[in-house]
């Protein structure tokens, strides 16, 4: 799903007219010792005698029938966001004085920040809210220095009714025309709907990236953007998690069970994440508590609130708190009552000394896929191995052949679009050499050569790739014997002394054999010409035939070198490791990117962190990391889990003037579909890197 629409018409501020009072409160009660990750049952035990009592703010905003609210910290100070049946979406500030607002039927806000591109001060604020009348989601721009607020729309169909709804932003913002946000909507059946949103001077792209089925009864949401976690409240089951990252598992979490499973006697009907320690905040009427969570589950503190001078008869619940931290010794906190009665507040000490996150990891950079190939046939986990065929004549003609593990062997145009199928069953590695002369009946032809192993017929499968069209033909005889066994990962090597290809395979053992290919009546054979053996389990392999270097990868340990030809040392040298280098099992992929005057690099894929490490092709060095993000304004996934990749430094025209890069992707997202395999301009990588290390060294 992808829309584009007209950005809506200012509005403007103030339109209540509605003035505040001022702040008054009471604090804890108890010392507010630290008990981060206690068992809830104990914590809340030991919590019982800390309490908030929270005072009306003022009696001109009560009948707001509100629905959430959420606490911004801004430079300007505290940002009050209401939803209203009555009045849309209220923004006041720490008085209570009214500073914008939408109109609509909304409930279920939130929002993020946006910086000012010069000075990084605070700008704005994206706001998002669902529209019950209308059953859509609005996003609303308010402009922190002259207090308008813009509404933003789109063209929407939603065939059930959303009742939750929450934003999230991967990277910091520094411009409201070109901004990219996540929102989830969930709906009373309780599908969650993931949505990349574009936002551009044109208006909104809204591209569904992902369904995610949490089921029925769910109450509120709010996502951790440093962690990317959503996090949810749900009737009947409690508090739970999920990774809002679309290219990493789901593996959701039950943070707080309902009894008799657990200590809940409601499930929390608001959530807010604390930004700076990443707890969080959930409200719980029933139990007239807050109670703020660890994102593994353990109580870090609970607080009891009451509300001065109500109705101790029929008191309005509290069903919507927020915390605002003012410093390491003073709190404070906002509320709403249940139907937004009234805007609540009060102030305290510190319950507890919360946790400060410092700094993230930014030593992986990101790049952007450019195109992606259709989706292989097979479901589940089949695409693997990519390699890019060029094509000497014109290399925009160039191709991509890879591997679907479960049925066999696809090749793409550059644009991703099919070109051919060959069905051959279970293969997994393939690779390309140029130039091998085939013999039949004492005539010659020349042809390259495209190898993959394949498990289905425990030998290697050899085509020819005719060098002006790029079609292909199978042409394997027996190329290698049973004492392989089931054949897993491979690669080519075309000798510089000698002109032969030879092949390299192994066996999940670790076992890798040399073979020779030896043209035969128009077919191909091989001779075995070496041995050699790894601990643990292989998979990918690439040969440099310039500096007669083959690079092995071992899944749960490193990457190794070893020389290419048979009559030299079979002596592995390990490049890099998973336990105290810059890999995350498994390894798989590895591609070299061969450039000028032998420089050039080695690429691998990290699959246990969704990442590529980049060697020096000369010194082996390590040079850095990055990953295959969303390409949102061409509705194309990141990259996860990737096994095989390619890489070549031809130049391809367009995009690929610099090479191209190919990675198979794992989770194919924006929307779920079978797995593919993403494209990204080599250009996009090496400026990444240089860019990357000029502000490594400028931070030192």
């Amino acid at each position: 799903m992808m829309k584009i629409v007209n950005i809506g018409p200012l509005l403007t501020a103030g339109l209540l007219g509605l003035t505040g009072a001022g702040l008054s409160g009471c604090h804890s009660s108890d010392d507010g010792k630290d008990v981060v990750g206690q068992p809830a049952t104990e914590a809340a035990s030991q919590m019982a005698q800390q309490s908030v009592m929270f005072d009306k703010l003022s009696d001109k905003l009560k009948k707001l029938d509100g629905y959430q609210l959420r606490v911004v910290d801004t430079d300007q100070g505290a940002r009050v966001l209401l939803s209203s049946e009555t009045y849309g979406v209220v923004i006041t500030d720490a008085t209570g004085k009214v500073l914008g607002r939408s109109s609509g039927d909304d409930k279920s806000v939130d929002a993020r920040l946006v910086a000012n591109a010069q000075d990084g001060s605070d700008a704005g604020l994206w706001v998002s809210h669902i529209d019950e009348s209308e059953n859509v989601l609005k996003l609303g721009y308010f402009d922190l220095d002259n207090n308008r607020y813009q509404t933003l729309t789109w063209d929407q169909q939603w065939s059930q009714t959303m009742v939750v709804a929450c934003l999230s932003a991967s990277t910091e913002m520094t411009h409201p025309e070109h901004t990219e946000l996540t929102a989830w909507l969930i709906s009373e059946e309780g599908m969650a709907y993931q949505e990349q949103l574009l936002i551009t001077q044109n208006g909104v792209t809204s591209t569904r990236v992902r369904d995610v089925a949490l089921g029925e009864g769910v109450v509120a949401c709010s996502v951790d953007d440093w962690d990317q976690k959503l996090y949810w409240s749900q009737e009947n089951i409690g508090l739970l998690a999920l990774n809002s990252d679309e290219e990493k598992d789901e593996e959701r979490l039950l943070l707080a069970a309902l009894a008799p499973a657990g200590d809940l006697q409601q499930a929390p009907t608001s959530l807010q994440v604390l930004p700076a320690s990443g707890l969080i905040l959930a409200t719980i009427p029933d139990q007239e508590q807050a109670v703020i969570y660890s994102p593994e589950g353990g109580v870090v503190t609970s607080v009891n609130f009451a509300v001065s001078g109500g109705d101790s008869e029929n008191p309005d619940p509290i069903t919507s708190v927020a915390l605002q931290k003012h410093s390491d010794s003073q709190w404070h906190w906002w509320a709403m009552t249940d139907e937004g009665k009234y805007l609540l507040t009060a102030s305290s000490e510190s319950l507890v000394t919360l946790p400060e996150r410092t700094s993230q990891d930014d030593s992986t950079y990101t790049v952007l896929p450019t195109a992606q190939t259709d989706v292989v046939n097979s479901f589940g986990d089949a695409a693997d191995d990519p390699e890019v065929w060029v094509n000497a004549g014109d290399a925009g003609r160039s191709l991509i052949i890879a591997t679907d593990k479960k049925q066999g062997l696809w090749s793409y145009k550059l644009d991703g679009e099919k070109q051919q199928f060959l069905p051959r069953g279970n293969v997994n590695n393939v690779d390309v050499r140029y130039n091998f002369t085939l013999i039949q009946d004492g005539k010659s032809r020349v042809v390259d050569l495209a190898m993959a192993t394949n498990r289905t017929t425990e030998n290697l499968d050899v085509f020819a790739i005719d060098q002006q069209t790029g079609k292909l033909d199978f042409i394997a005889g027996d190329i290698i014997d049973g004492s392989l066994g089931h054949p897993y990962g491979g690669c080519l090597y075309s000798s510089k002394n000698t002109g032969e290809i030879h092949a390299f395979v192994n066996n999940k053992d670790g076992l890798y054999q040399q073979w020779r290919l030896v043209a035969k009546d128009d077919t191909v054979h091989g001779e075995k010409v070496r041995e050699f053996k790894l601990n643990g389990q292989p998979e990918g392999c690439v040969a440099d035939d310039e500096t007669g270097r083959l690079y092995v990868g071992e899944e749960d340990h490193g990457i190794w070198s070893i020389e290419l030809e048979a009559g030299e040392s079979s002596e592995l040298k390990l490049l890099d490791e998973t336990a105290n280098g810059h890999l995350v099992a498994d390894v798989e992929g590895i591609s070299l990117y061969t450039g000028k005057n032998g420089q050039g690099y080695l690429v691998v894929s990290s699959q246990g962190d969704n990442a590529y490490v980049l060697y020096d092709r000369v010194t082996n060095e390590y040079l850095g990391r990055f990953r295959v993000k969303a390409n949102a304004a061409l509705s194309i996934d990141g990259s996860s889990e990737t096994d095989g990749l390619a890489v070549t430094s031809a130049n391809l025209g367009g995009a690929f003037d610099q090479g191209l890069l190919v990675v198979q992707d794992g989770r194919n997202r924006m929307p779920s579909a079978r797995q593919n395999f993403k494209l990204v301009p080599w250009r996009a990588v090496e400026e990444g890197l240089h860019k990357h290390q000029s502000e490594a060294l400028a931070d030192h």
